[in-house]
């Protein structure tokens, strides 16, 4: 499913996220998640960077979601803008709860 072609600046470089994530499907989500989950904290260096990259996580998923909110209410007759919105709304977001 093509997104509207439209790309946001990125004002800072991503660091834990991959350049490229389909942030619509869970298949390539979950290993990010697992690896934050398997990281050890035994040090403040470790605590921080993994709330640097727990953080940028974060904000990365909610930028998708709203992004892809903006897009559909934006652009009211288009499907497919829709169709994305709530495909991150059905089958993204319930699995960003637990």
């Amino acid at each position: 499913m093509a997104l509207n072609p439209i790309q946001l600046p990125l004002e800072f470089p991503r660091r834990f996220i991959p350049s490229r994530v389909d942030f619509g499907k869970w298949s390539t989500l979950e290993p990010l998640f697992d690896a934050l989950e398997r990281r050890s904290l035994k040090t403040r260096e470790d605590l921080e960077g993994w709330l640097l990259d727990q953080s940028e996580f974060s904000a990365a998923l909610n930028e998708e979601g709203n992004v892809r909110y903006i897009r559909m209410t934006c652009q009211t007759d288009n499907s497919e803008d829709e169709k994305a919105h709530l495909q991150f709304v059905e089958e993204i977001e319930p699995r960003l709860k637990p």
